[in-house]
């Protein structure tokens, strides 16, 4: 017999770069005791607290959709993120590797991975885009961005 809920948790996962929340999992009828159950069996992991992902080797893109889940929906890709969803030169590879992400000075988060969090002023909707899935801000705001964080030729198109 084919378990519905769990088929349902796995495409929901698929569309999230293998990640997706417990309230998420719950909307789909795959409860606390099939979350542990799946966790006991090894195919789950819980890298932040409501936060739940295939169990691999995560990648880039999956480390940052647990971030932003984990966000609670307050966080965006930013900076050097950005740049690299954007597609921008110099940001391409897998060797930027770091997760940048912004939220407005109010919200308090702490992303419990080597992420940095920038607490900007504010975030309005016009700054605010999605590339590849994720909650990103739009191109014009990450290129302003970089000049805080990156201090090479990086932002020099030749």
């Amino acid at each position: 017999m084919v378990d519905t809920a769990r088929r349902a948790v796995a495409e929901l996962a698929a569309s999230q770069h293998r990640a997706f929340t417990r309230k998420q999992a719950a909307e789909l009828n795959f409860d606390y005791r099939r979350i542990a159950t799946a966790k006991r069996e090894g195919w789950l992991i819980e890298p932040r607290p409501g936060v739940l992902a295939l169990d691999g080797r995560p990648t880039w893109e999956q480390r940052l959709s647990i971030v932003l889940l984990a966000s609670g929906g307050r966080a965006v890709a930013s900076h050097r993120t950005a740049a690299r969803l954007h597609g921008f030169d110099g940001f391409e590879t897998a060797g930027n590797a770091t997760l940048e992400v912004s939220v407005t000075g109010d919200v308090h988060f702490e992303p419990g991975t080597s992420a940095v969090v920038h607490h900007v002023k504010s975030l309005d909707q016009c700054d605010i885009t999605t590339v590849r899935g994720f909650r990103c801000v739009r191109r014009e705001r990450a290129l302003a961005e970089l000049g805080s964080v990156v201090k090479d030729e990086r932002l020099v198109r030749r």
